[in-house]
């Protein structure tokens, strides 16, 4: 007798098929989801990271060039100015032409630059449409914001969340320029 049950459960040793399948469907459920949030928190992590760059860089100019009235003539790209003072974020970086093409978390670029009226230009690229969104509404201290595929859709400063995402939304975002002082 304990020898048929003995051979019984070595017959029955193992997984069958429905089992693999079974398990392999409840990994791929735990992965995806694993997935989504990781996306989920790298984004709001960019959308920071860009936040306070554009913030750090907007404060650095405004040092640099206090009392002055202006940032230079209109059209004038600062970016040289912003490598030579050490004033690129850490979390971008500068290359070595001429002027320095600084690149962004979002594998973008920042350019900064001279505007009319001695107001600052900062104009952002490679930005996706949740970035447009977290950056238009949590943006403060800009008297213009432009968003879209050339940067053209403006938006009121401060801005709805609403209007933001329906501005980010309309098409596959990839500038954003702010103009302020």
């Amino acid at each position: 007798m304990k020898v048929q049950n003995y051979k019984n459960l070595k017959n029955q040793a193992g997984m069958t098929l429905m089992e693999v399948i079974a398990s392999l469907a409840v990994m791929a459920v735990v992965v995806v989801g694993a997935l989504s949030l990781y996306n989920s928190a790298q984004s709001s992590q960019q959308s920071t990271a860009i936040t306070r760059d554009l913030a750090a860089v907007h404060s650095a100019l405004g040092g640099l060039f206090a009392g002055q009235g202006t940032y230079g003539a209109a059209a004038t790209n600062l970016n040289a100015i912003l490598k030579s003072t050490n004033r690129v974020p850490t979390t971008m970086s500068a290359d070595a032409s001429s002027p320095p093409i600084i690149t962004t978390a979002l594998n973008g670029t920042l350019t900064a630059l001279a505007a009319t009226a001695g107001q600052l230009e900062i104009d952002l690229t490679n930005i996706t449409s949740d970035v447009c969104t977290f950056l238009a509404v949590n943006s403060s201290g800009w008297k213009t914001l432009g968003v879209g595929a050339t940067g053209v859709t403006n938006l009121p400063i401060p801005t709805t969340p609403a209007a933001a995402a329906t501005a980010c939304s309309v098409v596959a975002v990839n500038k954003m320029i702010f103009v302020g002082n």
